[in-house]
């Protein structure tokens, strides 16, 4: 059973309990020349296969910068140790000149920060372990950011929530984050950083909400559960099976299963979605590029399965 917690951990959430859900502003409108506009990037789909033996997750390659303007090279995914994954989707960075330099995030940076900071001083608070306490840092680190921007300059809230509105979820972002425990086993939390006004009758509620992701303990040991992440439209399609295409690839998916190792076949299934997704999903400039994808086994170590040359390994 999917188990929740919301991000009261720590200073860091401290700060920001005020924060993004608080946040009401005035929109200005303001006049911009048009390279201040395509600085904000935005993910898209991130399809997580997981199971008691492994964690895979593959990603397209796209970020739209609004306009219509979009680039192919984006590293969605990333190997922050030898042992913990990070992927993300929605508003991943914004680095235009609405924003003061101070104010420009990035959500790859700060889970890199975030890591390298709990390396130094580690710390496993409200029980969460290793990952979801990595995550959770995360998590109020990036409410914070949307926070401090948002407050700093009304016009860049705007941008944010008309993307907000474009996805037709209340989510800025989601950061995926997946390793190893101490004892080796497989932790997976997401990690939604969300924005809504706030209302006089209803007390603030957190700024994010970092959800564990376990196994059910009906699962078979090595059967894996399919999540996607950012644009589930496509994968929503072949689970219900109701369309011919979603019939067929069901077909194609059962006759896969039974010629393949569980191995390969798990590998398979996290990519073929993405590609599919690519293939058909309805906003073509939201999705598209080459497909990484990454392996981490119980009591083992990061294993890319196919990466783009300009993404590092760590």
């Amino acid at each position: 059973m999917v188990s929740a917690v919301t991000g009261n951990a720590g200073t860091a959430a401290d700060r920001v309990r005020r924060g993004l859900k608080g946040v009401v502003l005035l929109i200005s409108c303001l006049l911009l020349p048009a390279g201040a506009w395509t600085q904000v990037r935005s993910g898209t789909i991130v399809v997580l296969s997981r199971s008691r033996q492994r964690v895979i997750i593959a990603a397209d390659s796209r970020v739209n910068f609004g306009e219509g303007r979009y680039e192919d090279t984006s590293c969605k995914i990333t190997g922050l140790s030898d042992q913990l994954l990070f992927a993300a989707t929605g508003i991943v960075g914004d680095s235009s000149y609405l924003l003061p330099g101070g104010l420009r995030f990035d959500a790859r940076g700060e889970a890199k920060r975030v890591f390298l900071q709990y390396s130094q001083a580690p710390q496993n608070f409200l029980d969460l372990g290793t990952v979801g306490t990595i995550a959770s840092n995360w998590g109020a680190a990036m409410a914070e950011h949307f926070r401090a921007a948002a407050e700093a300059s009304p016009a860049s809230l705007e941008r944010w929530l008309k993307r907000v509105e474009l996805s037709h979820e209340p989510t800025f972002v989601v950061g995926l984050f997946a390793g190893l425990e101490p004892d080796g086993e497989i932790s997976v939390y997401s990690v939604n950083v969300e924005y809504a006004q706030s209302r006089e009758a209803a007390a603030p509620s957190e700024p994010y909400l970092l959800t564990s992701m376990p196994v059910p303990d009906d699962l078979a040991d090595d059967f894996s559960l399919l999540t996607p992440f950012g644009m589930p439209e496509i994968v929503n399609e072949i689970r219900e099976g109701k369309t011919d295409r979603a019939k067929q690839e069901i077909n194609a998916r059962d006759f896969l299963r039974n010629t393949v190792s569980a191995e390969a076949f798990a590998r398979s299934q996290a990519i073929r979605l993405v590609d599919l997704t690519i293939a058909y999903h309805a906003k073509q400039d939201f999705v598209g590029g080459r497909i990484d994808a990454v392996e981490l086994r119980r009591a083992g170590k990061v294993h890319w399965i196919q990466r783009k040359e300009n993404c590092p390994e760590d």
